[in-house]
């Protein structure tokens, strides 16, 4: 799967991405294990003693299949990036406090950041264009990922860089 990131980061600007800084893990976090991505905003997890599909907040990435106008795999890359990120790792997650826990297909609805490094995975994918901000979605890291997609899109990032 890193093989299948490397092949295409071609949908990467060369130019270099704006420093952000980190946002602060929430008081009441919890620990989860990542196993791998499923897609460029899903993930199975270890919690507790079981496994449970995790939704990464905020975000919607590309469907696995999509392709670009110049037939690039984005769907997959996108999921790629999200694995590289996250595959084994220990990190914390945290519900938001205006949206529910679940979605409709009962995947944990999560903000979710590296423990290693802090780094705060939702907002590296929109980041690097491997995702979208949800328009309608709220809540207390709306405006900040409108912000970082918002210089993503001027970058022409990932998914931004057809368009």
């Amino acid at each position: 799967m890193k093989m299948l990131a490397e092949q295409n980061l071609r949908f990467l600007t060369h130019r270099p991405l704006q420093h952000i800084p980190p946002t602060p893990i929430p008081i009441k976090s919890f620990q989860i294990t990542a196993i791998h991505a499923v897609d460029g905003d899903g993930f199975w997890a270890q919690i507790g003693n079981g496994v449970k599909m995790v939704r990464l907040l905020g975000l919607d990435a590309p469907e696995l299949m999509s392709i670009t106008p110049s037939g690039q795999r984005i769907g997959l890359w996108a999921k790629a990036e999200l694995n590289s990120l996250i595959e084994s790792q220990l990190l914390w997650a945290h519900p938001d406090s205006i949206q529910p826990l679940t979605d409709r297909f009962s995947r944990l609805l999560l903000w979710v950041w590296r423990v290693s490094d802090s780094t705060f995975i939702n907002q590296i994918l929109v980041q690097i264009g491997a995702a979208r901000t949800r328009p309608d979605f709220k809540s207390n890291y709306t405006q900040h990922l409108h912000n970082i997609e918002n210089h993503a899109k001027s970058l022409h990032c990932g998914i931004w860089k057809e368009q």
